[in-house]
């Protein structure tokens, strides 16, 4: 009961505090974790006469739920009312109906124990498994395209700061022999994290550029912009590329459950940089 109460005060503290981030709930997690423990200590309290019969009820059950996860997966890449679509509705209500009969008649035969202790222990070794992945995707060692993270990685929302920050500064570095001397200018964008990951230029940030002046570098939203193309070349690229959570439906939840691609929404910007600043200017004949 302490872990509980624990729990929901630290889930509490970290939704309704004003100043919470996401870090705060690790300090969820340790009551979780000692309630998980507590939990399989007591549904793992095995004999030694009934292992054998235990482990092979687990490795059936883990074998079916594999089976039953990647009939789901082939559901999901399946075109719609189709007799695919069909065949692989059927065969995962079977394997559920599989699985259920499996464990009866391990219960029947063996014992009603070393049925519930392997469904159990085949479950979490599961459930383990699937928990090893979406840990592995929230800390961006998983690439699989559109996908997003409930709690994920700076890289997922920000996929391209790193081709940003690298531009600016081979720009710089070609124009001056510095990556940090050409100053930057950000035209319309309300961006902290762009200001931060520029911090090292020094960053000019205006609601509208000026048609007079021309800085050497531009950063602008991906709106085609004909007075910067007349004198500056462009590159686009995804700036923030965030999830579209509240526009999730039903059906859209099961295949973020299978492959966590879900809608997303890119904020595209342009990095635009003054002719005269390229290596071939001189050869090109531009000023």
């Amino acid at each position: 009961m302490r872990l509980s109460v624990w729990a929901l005060v630290a889930l509490l503290v970290a939704l309704f505090y004003p100043a919470h981030q996401v870090s705060d709930l690790a300090w969820m997690l340790i009551p979780l974790w000692a309630l998980a423990s507590l939990e399989l200590a007591r549904a793992l309290n095995m004999h030694t006469e009934e292992r054998l019969e235990v482990l092979g009820v687990a490795a059936l059950t883990v074998i079916i739920l594999a089976f039953i996860w990647l009939n789901f997966l082939g559901l999901l890449q399946s075109p719609a009312a189709s007799e695919q679509t069909t065949l692989r509705t059927w065969l995962l209500f079977g394997s559920f109906f599989l699985l259920f009969i499996s464990v009866m008649l391990v219960a029947v035969g063996w014992s009603l124990r070393s049925a519930r202790f392997g469904a159990v222990l085949g479950l979490a070794i599961a459930l383990g498994l699937y928990t090893i992945g979406a840990m592995a995707g929230a800390a961006g060692l998983r690439t699989i395209p559109n996908a997003a993270e409930m709690w994920g990685a700076g890289s997922s929302t920000l996929p391209d700061a790193d081709l940003v920050l690298g531009t600016v500064d081979q720009i710089s570095d070609w124009s001056k022999d510095n990556t940090d001397s050409q100053p930057v200018t950000i035209a319309g964008i309300d961006s902290p994290a762009l200001r931060w990951l520029l911090r090292d230029h020094s960053v000019t940030v205006t609601p509208a550029l000026d048609a007079v002046s021309a800085p050497p570098i531009v950063i602008t939203t991906g709106q085609n912009n004909l007075a910067l193309a007349a004198r500056y070349r462009g590159q686009e690229l995804v700036w923030r590329q965030d999830a579209q959570w509240n526009q999730t439906g039903f059906a859209d939840w099961f295949g973020w459950l299978g492959f966590h691609q879900i809608l997303q929404n890119p904020q595209k910007i342009v990095i635009w940089v003054r002719d005269d600043l390229f290596l071939d200017a001189s050869s090109s004949g531009k000023p």
